[in-house]
């Protein structure tokens, strides 16, 4: 069963994700991955000096999907993966960009969907500008948060799978955790 976990940088998604994965003794993986493919990709997106061109972005998360969906096959007979971030932040952090043009977007969309499985369950993990925690890229800016926030209920709506959106903004940990716990038990 592969659980993923979604939503702006701040909301939360690794520590929860992390959390369960732990209590549900399931793999936890994020993307870009833990293996050797998507650390040198986190690697490459985070060098200052050198930095990867924006239209490159999608081509990167997508690849670093792939390799992570073909590593989840070979162990996910009956068990539970749990992935921080999948096909859905790529397309709002990497596709959903002015630079490309709209027939460029549906291009990169319709390869995303095509390669890359919907999970089994989706959590789309949400909280407000005011408690964001900061620290991303172009996150610090309140326009960029709400335009990011704005597409993943965009996403979130349009999503024909088992789904839980829940706004994190004034819940505490141990209840985010409970909520997410309880829909997952409550889909296998």
């Amino acid at each position: 069963m592969l659980i993923c976990f979604e939503g702006v940088d701040g909301s939360g998604k690794t520590t929860v994700s992390k959390v369960l994965a732990t209590e549900l003794e399931a793999l936890w993986c994020r993307t870009p991955g833990e293996g050797k493919v998507g650390k040198r990709i986190r690697k490459i997106l985070l060098d200052k000096e050198d930095k990867v061109h924006p239209e490159a972005l999608p081509f990167l998360f997508l690849g670093d999907m792939i390799h992570c969906h073909n590593e989840i096959k070979i162990i996910n007979n009956n068990h539970k993966v749990i992935v921080d971030r999948w096909k859905m932040s790529t397309l709002i952090y990497q596709v959903e960009r002015e630079w490309f043009t709209v027939k460029q977007k549906n291009l990169l969309k319709k390869m995303i969907n095509e390669w890359i499985p919907d999970p089994d369950l989706l959590i789309v993990l949400d909280i407000n500008f005011k408690r964001y925690a900061g620290g991303d890229r172009f996150e610090d800016e309140p326009g960029e948060f709400e335009r990011r926030r704005k597409l993943y209920k965009k996403y979130y709506k349009n999503y024909k799978g088992q789904k839980k959106f829940l706004d994190v903004t004034n819940l505490p940990l141990k209840q985010v955790v409970l909520e997410c716990k309880t829909f997952i038990m409550g889909n296998r």
